[in-house]
């Protein structure tokens, strides 16, 4: 992967907002079946060329029936299921850092802040890598 200006920055606020607050009562497919469902505002390290950096990311945890934590990430096209365990550890994930959002909270911060996210905590203070420090990187 070559990062360039031209690298689209990611759908996950809007994407995760969207799974959370059901519109007009429609539940997201990939929320089915899971209660207690949460939107979550996180910083998680990159993956691959990214490695070594450190993003503002959100997702949607619920519990299974089992009683099992879930997470759903459908950013950018591609949604991942997967134990909250698992994907915690692969996003090296430090959950004090996380800010967890009920729907209805979530609709009301959606409307009090008029976009998507991050509102609150580390997240919202956490200043995400520049493209050109991605592409530095990647040229290195």
């Amino acid at each position: 992967m070559s990062v360039n200006d031209d690298m689209e920055l990611g759908d996950c606020f809007k994407i995760a907002a969207d799974m959370t607050v059901p519109i007009m009562g429609i539940v997201s497919d990939h929320l089915q079946g899971l209660k207690n469902v949460t939107l979550v505002h996180g910083i998680v390290s990159g993956q691959g060329p990214i490695d070594g950096f450190w993003f503002t990311h959100a997702w949607v945890e619920g519990v299974t029936a089992d009683g099992i934590k879930m997470v759903i990430d459908a950013s950018n096209g591609r949604p991942i299921v997967m134990p909250q365990v698992l994907y915690y550890l692969i996003g090296q994930i430090d959950e004090r850092v996380c800010e967890r959002y009920r729907p209805e909270t979530a609709k009301r911060r959606m409307i009090e802040y008029a976009h998507y996210g991050p509102w609150d905590g580390a997240p919202a203070s956490h200043i995400d890598p520049t493209l050109s420090e991605i592409a530095g990187k990647a040229v290195a």
